[in-house]
């Protein structure tokens, strides 16, 4: 790179006459792009690896015999393996995605039928991708809603996919594209993915997911709405924002799971009733120490996890709270630390900058697109036999994962089926209608469950998922109202369904020494998956049907295979078979009898068609109005992919004033959507929200907010940075404390305008331990150094705790002052009697 001296591969030739400027891609500095920012007609630029050429202007791909005018393009270096020879920037061909002069090619070439080259054991990705590449929710939001996709954040994976989606489901494209930016995306943050060996299709769906949300999440701001709706947009998340990664650890080796992945399951037919959609089985270290004396019912059922640790997904996250039988949602507000004895010092007076203490940081909630689409709730309780204490606790899951009953176990789901007063459990144990089949088919069902077993159905993995556990003997319960080891018993239900509900069959069973697959055949629907039974009473879910749209399967065995996926193309209704490059188009009946893996199911609402045929009508055939109402793209992109869209949710572009925050003043244009006043109309009386946006303006009052905050974060950075240089100068300082880094970091990252959202109170909790009322340094724990007047400064501001010493000097004696010389001046400072004759009255 002529700027940064950047090797390669990822090098970018500005192809302007005479210029030749060499820069840098996404995966460095991109000093590409702030050359073609400079020089507005530097638009073109080729890849030096793969001699691919990319246009800034059109944001996509030049393809010199496509281009008109024909691009002349002679080749003087020969491209490199195709390992390396897609560009980073995988968008779509230049041009309009809707050009008249394509139309030609629909019949065709019918969109989103492009396949992804594999590059090195990359078939687990492949899978996945086009898994979610036909989920038409995600999908139409980074095709239709490109200007929500900003991100910042390294290594900038969402803008990776939402370019690689506008080239899959362009309509001139071509045979298969080569993923490159998302797979170098993966690895950058999740090194576990880097090299060529064989990974697990759904860790890398939760390691992406995971990112994808953390680039795109935003704060959730409470709307205005109407009738008591309940906006989805901000509905509860149970997400751990600490971290802010995933950092999940995949399967080596293999195109299977292994130890530390989520796709065990134990002998033991406790493990099959454990809630592991949101904390898997094989995953150990769990920070969290609530609930811990439960956690341990289950611990001789579960794998224990090898020498790699991993941290808690988001999606990973449990425990966020205990209730008692009111079922409420506990999750606290962060609180000061207190309680804890610490050393006495005298107080500091605060610098003089003006700076107010900041209150205790509350928890802010936090959407995205991740979360909207996949997202849901259960409430898994357990009930003390003895006290009758219900014990709950609210989890959040992005995928269910399902165990794969044995015949012992589905024989008790039967029985208890059969017990059961009232049920609306469909298929469960290859139970056959006479009235659906008839005699034959019910003697045939009864012959082939006779001699293989009895087929196993998806509904048989929920009803096993779902299904109440006893827990005696070993796994008795702890109550903490009885004080003791009580027998007890544990279920769960959903409290809120995902628009797109993603199941994990749990194939794959992990021992100390070996690895197994169990390849029994799970029957599963194309359509009408009912999750009703499964339904806590107070669900807020009013569609509770499914239909298939896509499936990953896995062929071979535990210590290796291959990855595939089907998927419904949602344009031609038709499936197709994804394997890697090669995309064929298949029977219903070949995707029934595949082995399925993972399972994406979209939520169905037939009175959605013409709620939106009618909103169609009042947009075509609107009279001018006085007003302009103006409707957030990212809402219109629910309205038409969802089956509950929800209240309208305008706070995306809008602050709390009425008008548009200084952050998205100049992309508004993009982020908003104009619609006639009768149709506003329509939309707001039926779903409620808002708020009415007639007008665009700058919102002055944020802006003045704004300028507050950027002077306060620079004041606090000036007299820090103010305070560190005394700090290096003395060599033998008052006291030194220290401080988490943990807690720095995000104070650093908020002074340096990387956010907006300071941070909470001091929080050295992780770095400290106490002994005999005394604080103590935890060892091996991550600290700073500071000086006394620094941890009074932060203190000050923050508040937080406790404080912990690490040196402590003898106060510095106050430097020594000469005499004053005699002169008159002194009068002053002498008796009468004392003073000199020269200067005497």
């Amino acid at each position: 790179c002529d700027s940064c001296d950047v090797q390669g591969p990822n090098l970018w030739l500005c192809m302007h006459a005479g210029c030749l400027f060499t820069g840098c891609g996404e995966m460095a500095q991109d000093h590409s792009t702030t050359h073609a920012k400079q020089n507005k007609n530097h638009c073109l630029v080729m890849n030096l690896t793969s001699l691919r050429i990319w246009c800034y202007k059109c944001e996509g791909e030049v393809f010199k015999d496509n281009n008109d005018p024909p691009f002349l393009f002679r080749s003087v270096v020969e491209p490199t393996s195709s390992l390396h020879s897609s560009p980073s920037r995988s968008n779509s061909p230049c041009g309009d995605m809707d050009t008249e002069s394509e139309s030609d090619d629909d019949t065709q070439k019918p969109r989103g039928l492009t396949g992804l080259q594999n590059i090195g054991n990359t078939c687990y990705m492949n899978a996945a991708i086009q898994s979610l590449s036909n989920c038409p929710p995600l999908c139409r939001f980074f095709l239709d809603s490109p200007a929500y996709v900003k991100s910042d954040k390294k290594p900038m994976l969402s803008l990776s996919y939402m370019k690689l989606m506008q080239e899959i489901w362009h309509k001139k494209r071509p045979s298969y594209v080569v993923p490159s930016s998302v797979s170098q995306g993966i690895k950058f943050i999740h090194p576990m993915f880097r090299g060529y060996t064989q990974q697990d299709a759904q860790e890398f769906l939760r390691c992406f997911m995971d990112q994808v949300h953390e680039e795109l999440k935003q704060p959730i701001t409470a709307p205005s709405v109407d009738s008591g709706a309940t906006c989805n947009a901000a509905a509860e998340l149970a997400s751990d924002e600490e971290d802010g990664s995933s950092n999940g650890l995949p399967a080596e080796g293999g195109g299977s799971p292994t130890k530390g992945s989520a796709g065990s399951l134990s002998s033991d037919d406790t493990d099959y009733e454990t809630c592991d959609s949101g904390l898997s089985s094989e995953r150990g270290s769990v920070e969290n120490d609530a609930g811990e004396e439960e956690r341990k019912q289950w611990k001789n059922n579960r794998v224990q996890p090898d020498e790699k640790t991993s941290k808690n997904a988001r999606n990973l996250q449990k425990k966020e709270g205990e209730t008692e039988v009111d079922f409420s949602d506990t999750t606290s507000e962060m609180d000061p630390l207190q309680g804890t004895e610490v050393k006495e010092h005298k107080s500091r007076s605060k610098p003089t900058s003006e700076i107010e203490p900041t209150r205790p940081k509350k928890p802010t909630e936090l959407k995205s697109i991740v979360s909207d689409v996949f997202d849901g709730r259960i409430l898994s309780s357990v009930q003390c036999l003895t006290c009758e204490r219900v014990s709950s606790t609210r989890e959040t899951f992005q995928d269910l994962s399902l165990p794969i009953p044995s015949k012992d176990h589905l024989h008790q789901i039967q029985v208890n089926h059969s017990h059961a007063p009232s049920s609306t459990h469909k298929g469960t144990c290859g139970e056959v209608s006479l009235n659906q089949g008839g005699l034959l088919s019910w003697l045939f069902s009864w012959m082939k469950n006779w001699l293989w077993g009895p087929v196993i159905g998806l509904q048989d993995c929920l009803a096993a998922f779902f299904s109440e556990d006893e827990l005696k003997g070993d796994n008795m319960y702890s109550c903490e109202k009885c004080k003791k080891l009580r027998n007890g018993k544990k279920y769960s239900k959903v409290m809120r369904l995902p628009e797109i509900l993603c199941i994990h069959l749990k194939r794959f069973r992990h021992e100390f020494m070996f690895s197994t697959k169990i390849n029994s055949y799970v029957s599963f629907p194309l359509e009408n998956l009912d999750m009703g039974p499964y339904l806590h009473k107070d669900c807020e879910n009013q569609v509770t049907t499914y239909d298939l749209v896509a499936v990953i399967c896995h062929h071979g065995t535990a210590g290796g295979g291959h990855y595939t996926s089907y998927a419904l193309n949602h344009l031609s209704q038709q499936w197709y078979e994804f394997d890697d490059q090669y995309v064929t188009e298949v029977d219903l009946q070949q995707v029934e009898n595949c082995e399925a893996y993972v399972l994406f199911y979209r939520s169905k609402n037939d009175l959605m068609v013409p709620v939106r045929q009618k909103a169609e009508q009042y947009l075509n055939g609107a009279e001018n109005s006085f007003l302009k109402f103006y409707i957030s793209k990212q809402w219109i992109n629910m309205f038409n992919t969802f089956a509950e869209p929800g209240p309208i949710c305008n706070q995306d572009f809008a602050c709390v004033h009425g008008g548009v925050h200084p952050y998205k003043w100049a992309q508004v244009d993009d982020l908003v959507t104009e619609v006639p006043q009768k149709l506003w109309e329509f939309l707001s009386e039926k779903y409620g929200g808002g708020p009415a946006i007639t007008r665009l303006y700058q919102c002055s009052t944020c802006q003045a907010e704004l300028e507050k905050l950027r002077k306060r974060q620079q004041t606090e950075m000036d007299n820090f940075l103010h305070l560190q240089e005394e700090f290096d100068r003395h060599d033998c300082p008052e006291a030194v404390y220290a401080i988490s880094l943990s807690w720095f970091k995000q104070w650093e990252t908020f002074v340096r305008r990387k956010t907006d959202d300071p941070p909470g109170p001091i929080d050295n909790s992780k770095i400290s331990i106490t002994r005999n009322n005394h604080v103590h340094l935890r060892t091996k724990s991550e600290y700073g150094q500071i000086s006394d007047d620094m941890w009074f400064f932060l203190h000050d501001i923050y508040g937080g705790g406790p404080e912990i010493i690490l040196q402590q000097n003898p106060p510095r004696p106050p430097p020594l002052q000469q005499a004053a010389p005699l002169s008159p001046s002194t009068s002053d400072v002498w008796s009468e009697d004392d003073r000199p004759a020269s200067v005497k009255a």
